[in-house]
């Protein structure tokens, strides 16, 4: 909403047509930004002048017939385990503990920089994400041993609220975009992206027989066609072993039985179908 504000905020309901909307995602594509990215915004920007049409604000959405733009999944890398690890490693202290949290949580950054020590159930066993959700909503993530490891390592700033902050500063982190970077850039993975450790926990998560619902809750998604189109696949090498688990295994049970194996890829006549 911040983008749109910005760039067409001074435009009047009635002038706002498909040529300044096509201005705005030249100006966000120059910026960098993904077409899914630029979509989101489109949906906002429809849903706006959809609400002025109904308070008689203007009398025609002119820019109801933006199409979206296409959407290309790409492949990314997934990091493993022991990037994430040398990742965390390459961290300056004063952010390793935000950073290992997002890991263990699988939560957006802006959930953590807003972290209050009063969404920290640590009887419980539970964390309670609420005011700066995506979707509004709260939504409660289980705090995990190493978890808590890393919440210790950030002992409560006196006058303070919030859980993550600047050592230097005393105050609240408000983007972390330079600790991030200079992360990044001292790790080595120049493809590395913070999100990728909500990523890898939401996957991480399908991997291990977590039901999408599941997943669902804990990520905060408002859909589970959300969870199943970001999150129910597995890395190359989990989806090779699972395969290579369930052909020996299978191979294993029939010596045990003492049956022949049938040749991968054919079907015994009398169960052929057409």
């Amino acid at each position: 909403m911040n983008f749109l504000k910005e760039k067409l905020g001074k435009v009047e309901l009635e002038a706002l047509d498909a040529n300044q909307v096509a201005r705005y995602i030249k100006w966000r594509q120059d910026e960098g930004r993904s077409n899914g990215t630029i979509n989101r915004d489109l949906a906002h920007l429809h849903h706006l002048m959809n609400y002025a049409v109904k308070l008689d604000l203007i009398k025609k959405n002119k820019v109801s017939k933006v199409d979206k733009l296409p959407e290309i999944r790409r492949f990314r890398p997934r990091p493993t385990d022991e990037e994430i690890d040398h990742f965390l490693a390459c961290a300056e202290v004063r952010v390793r503990p935000l950073f290992g949290f997002i890991r263990e949580t699988g939560c957006r950054l802006n959930e953590a920089l807003t972290l209050k020590h009063t969404q920290i159930h640590r009887d419980q066993g539970l964390v309670v994400f609420t005011d700066h959700t995506k979707s509004g909503k709260f939504r409660v993530v289980p705090l995990t041993e190493e978890c808590k490891r890393w919440l210790d390592e950030m002992p409560p700033l006196p006058g303070c609220p919030y859980v993550f902050y600047n050592p230097r500063t005393g105050r609240p982190w408000k983007c972390c975009r330079k600790p991030i970077d200079k992360a990044i850039a001292a790790s080595g993975l120049d493809w590395f992206l913070i999100k990728d450790l909500r990523r890898h926990f939401g996957i991480t998560l399908s991997e291990n027989g977590a039901e999408m619902h599941v997943i669902q809750a804990v990520l905060g998604h408002s859909s589970v066609k959300t969870t199943e189109q970001y999150y129910a696949h597995f890395s190359p090498h989990f989806a090779a072993r699972r395969a290579l688990q369930v052909l020996e295994g299978r191979k294993s049970k029939e010596e045990k039985n003492g049956t022949p194996g049938t040749q991968m890829g054919r079907i015994p006549a009398e169960t052929e179908v057409a």
